[in-house]
């Protein structure tokens, strides 16, 4: 039996993101593909005039929980048809434009031109031919 495992599924981890990294910002960390589950350790709101701690429970400064997997609603720019690649830029940014782009996902669901929300399934770069 191997006793080398560390985490049986990671599909959730707690990983370094840009600091200020908001709950549901989609993001590329090396070549892994993710959504921020949780707000950036170090992230904080005011409320009522009180500053206070928004970033996830345990994760330190400039980390946050991510999940590798899963469809989520996230704003991409470009018409995108059933199965469509969406790509994601340096900047983190979600597009239907390959060029100079690495592959983030694909679309759930069609969408027209302009920026908007649309269903969009998490890729892993194993999961698909490396293209852009």
């Amino acid at each position: 039996m191997a006793t080398n495992e560390i985490f049986k599924e990671a599909n959730h981890l707690s990983l370094p993101v840009p600091d200020g990294t908001l709950a549901g910002k989609p993001l590329r960390i090396g070549i892994l593909n993710a959504v921020a589950e949780t707000d950036e350790g170090g992230a904080t709101a005011v409320v009522n005039g009180i500053t206070q701690i928004t970033g996830g429970v345990g994760n330190k400064d400039n980390f946050a929980s991510v999940k590798f997997t899963g469809a989520w609603r996230l704003t991409v720019t470009g018409a995108l048809t059933v199965g469509q690649a969406v790509y994601i830029t340096g900047a983190g940014a979600l597009t239907a434009t390959a060029t100079g782009n690495f592959l983030f996902g694909a679309a759930l669901r069609a969408k027209g031109t302009g920026s908007g929300d649309v269903l969009v399934k998490i890729l892993q770069p194993g999961q698909v031919a490396a293209s852009a």
